[in-house]
């Protein structure tokens, strides 16, 4: 069974690692008295920013897409 990483073909290019990839996307949130509730989608793009959670290597989606 593979994982939505690899699925998506998402690698950390600096140590390999595929687990706890961050990516900053857009997304909508529903704001009330109580705070924000997500809703709908969300998405991103291949210059969003990407974080590895297992090194610290920072790049975009991009740079950690394989070939």
């Amino acid at each position: 069974m593979s994982t939505f990483a690899e699925d998506m073909g998402l690698v950390c290019p600096n140590c390999g690692r595929r687990d706890r990839l961050n990516v900053a996307f857009t997304g909508t949130a529903l704001i009330t008295e109580d705070g924000t509730e997500d809703v709908g989608d969300h998405e991103w793009t291949s210059e969003s920013a990407m974080r590895c959670g297992n090194c610290g290597h920072s790049a975009t989606v991009a740079d950690f897409t394989e070939e």
